[in-house]
């Protein structure tokens, strides 16, 4: 839905798409020469370009390839015609295009964008990665980053490559696509290292058994770990959902914490290891604490924090590694000393580390009594979700990716649904509703995605809204207001809006389909809604986990939740419980609550939805899904063009149950009486 622009719309001082660096007015777009000889190209590159910028493409590739039976090796011609076959559609003639002007220029650096893009579109993500990565060796286009990100997602990596490394770093902590979809190819990056493998490995192995420092990481392994710059940034950015993973870290902190209270110096001076207990500590935070802790780890950290209150008080120094593995076991903010810490002077990696537990949680705590209030929250479900949601804001995220280019929203869903789509013809940006916005990636998101736009967000909890609020400020974004509200009283909030959002909300009422009528209520004729409903066939892993947790009474505390999560762990014959190991909500407290212990949860069959939509009046418009699925959805069904067919989407799922793993996420229409 983010897609770079497929050509340059150069004026006569811009650069020349070519990418010699000229002006186009000094290049593509020269003044005709005056020799009868000289003048033919010139003018037919002006004539085709003038052409182009009208929107007549057509004539523009024919004078483009007049030029190229002129001088076959025109770079410029070659470019641009690629450029104009690529928007129309064809993309094998494009791609022939960009492969000769790579032929004669190698370092044509939007050649290699443009034909990485057209490879990633067709399935080919190794060979577009390359592409990209040597676009970014030549520039730094948004384009090529946003490429290289998307190629990214697709990979499990078997080379390791230092470029590669370093590209997927920056990828990561500048957030060129959401870093969580950045999680597992980065792993298999990170280990490609041999320590580091080693490392992992080891943990694994000795477990639930606690290595010590020297044999969880041997003579190097604390080196090779402490200055990996790609694990670093996994850790500060995103939660890591591998559970072999996890494990290491679990080991890691508990080898670190007892070395600390065994050793007064324990890492000082060494950079590298306290950047990499920051980055544990932040991981820590993220996931909320959620890996297993010993009654040994428990006495070491309340003696660690003794003796660091203790120095504090007394203004002595410490070794900093010391503040940081406190802060992997519990949020500093929570400590008696918080004020104090808050205070210090100190590097930037514990400074980052100060602000994510001290200073970003006051500041929620100062924003949450400035959010309004539309609606009284409802007794029964509404009041335990509120308190769920309250204890356990959901869910916890560090950075959103840009929008390279936000769309008006009748653009953007004749992307989405090109023939059943009815436009709702506003020339202003469209009034957008998230009904259930959590802690507010989805309404920033948003935002920056339908051009115009003004969002309301409202959500029961205010712990998330506080949380949605203060990264919505630290983003700059100023078209987004946030409530509390409850879902099933907003039917008389007296407004209307173009859009309405509410993904993995209404599975969570009590009535859902009151809710939904609730929100349809607030739509103009011929608005649009985009939903998220928990799928049956889908979620067989979860409603045998959930049966489980029933039969053993686990309670949906801290303790309880890790507790749980570790049986999990140690089951090896359980089909279902390896199922919940590929689901990222598993690796973090709240969304393992939200996914294991919810205090009510929905789930839909495709027939079911096909008879909601009717009572409710709603068109269905289509699901959003990776074009391979889409693609064998097609292949199956070459008679549904439009794939909007309920009836054959039911039979793909049956065959397929895993497709909706997630939820069902689609698009509906409201019919319009007139």
């Amino acid at each position: 839905m983010n897609k770079p622009k497929s050509g340059p719309k150069p004026g006569r001082n811009d650069p020349c798409p070519c990418g010699s660096g000229r002006k186009f007015k000094a290049c593509c777009q020269q003044a005709p020469a005056r020799s009868a000889d000289a003048a033919g190209i010139p003018m037919l590159m002006e004539s085709a370009f003038g052409h182009y910028r009208q929107g007549r493409l057509a004539e523009a590739a024919h004078l483009y390839q007049r030029v190229l039976a002129l001088n076959p090796r025109n770079l410029d011609a070659l470019f641009m015609l690629g450029s104009l076959l690529d928007q129309g559609g064809n993309q094998a003639d494009a791609a022939q295009c960009y492969r000769r002007v790579l032929s004669l220029k190698p370092h044509h650096e939007l050649a290699h964008a443009q034909l990485g893009m057209i490879l990633l579109n067709g399935g080919q993500a190794p060979t577009a990665l390359s592409h990209f990565v040597e676009a970014l060796a030549m520039g730094d286009s948004e384009n090529a980053r946003l490429g290289f990100a998307q190629s990214m997602r697709q990979m499990v990596f078997t080379q390791d490559s230092p470029v590669l490394r370093r590209l997927a770093a920056r990828a990561i902590a500048e957030a060129w696509t959401s870093p969580r979809d950045l999680v597992d190819p980065a792993l298999s990056l990170v280990m490609l290292d041999e320590n580091i493998k080693g490392c992992i490995d080891r943990a694994a192995q000795s477990w639930p058994h606690r290595l010590s420092r020297q044999a969880l990481f041997g003579a190097t392994g604390l080196a090779a770990v402490a200055r990996d710059r790609l694990l670093r940034s996994l850790l500060e950015n995103s939660p890591v959902q591998s559970v072999a993973m996890e494990r290491f870290l679990t080991q890691a902190r508990h080898a670190l914490l007892l070395h600390a209270t065994e050793e007064d110096d324990a890492g000082h001076g060494d950079e590298d290891v306290l950047e990499f207990c920051c980055a544990l500590a932040r991981q820590c935070f993220l996931n909320e604490y959620v890996f297993d802790t010993t009654p040994g780890e428990t006495a070491a950290l309340d003696a660690l924090r003794d003796r660091v209150s203790a120095r504090l008080s007394s203004s002595a120094s410490f070794p900093a590694p010391w503040l940081a593995l406190l802060a992997a076991y519990r949020p500093l903010g929570a400590l008696a000393c918080a004020d104090r810490i808050a205070s210090l002077d100190c590097g930037k990696a514990l400074a980052r580390l100060i602000d994510q537990q001290v200073r970003e949680p006051r500041l929620e705590r100062q924003l949450r009594t400035q959010i309004p209030a539309l609606t009284a929250i409802g007794a029964g479900v509404s009041s335990q979700v509120q308190a769920q949601y309250e204890e356990n804001p959901y869910p916890r995220w560090v950075k959103a990716p840009a929008i390279l280019h936000p769309l008006p929203i009748d653009a953007f869903l004749r992307e989405v649904a090109p023939t059943r789509y009815r436009p709702l013809g506003r020339n202003a940006g469209p009034d957008v509703l998230i009904a259930g916005c959590g802690t507010g990636y989805q309404s920033v998101y948003s935002a920056k995605l339908y051009a115009g736009s003004r969002l309301l967000a409202v959500d029961i909890s205010l712990s998330s809204l506080a949380y949605a609020r203060r990264k919505t400020d630290e983003m700059g974004l100023d078209n987004i207001d946030y409530a509390q509200a409850d879902i099933t009283r907003m039917g008389t909030l007296g407004r209307s809006f173009d859009l309405i959002e509410s993904i993995g909300v209404l599975h969570h009422l009590e009535d859902p389909e009151a809710g939904w009528r609730n929100l349809a209520s607030l739509l103009r004729p011929g608005g649009i809604m985009l939903i998220g409903l928990y799928s049956e066939l889908a979620r067989q892993d979860i409603i045998a986990a959930r049966r489980h947790i029933a039969e053993h009474g686990y309670a949906p505390t801290p303790d309880d939740i890790r507790r749980c999560r570790q049986d999990f762990m140690s089951m090896t014959t359980a089909d279902w419980a390896a199922e919940l190991f590929r689901r990222s909500d598993f690796f973090v407290m709240s969304e393992c609550r939200d996914l294991l212990f919810h205090v009510q949860e929905h789930r839909y069959t495709l027939p079911r939805l096909k008879e909601t939509l009717a009572r409710l009046g709603l068109s269905f418009l289509g699901f959003q899904l990776s074009p391979g699925v889409l693609n064998r959805y097609g292949r199956q069904f070459p008679d549904d063009p439009d794939k909007a067919n309920l009836d054959n989407w039911h039979r793909f799922e049956t065959d397929n149950p895993a497709t909706f793993r997630g939820m069902y996420l689609f698009w509906v229409q409201k019919q319009d009486p007139s």
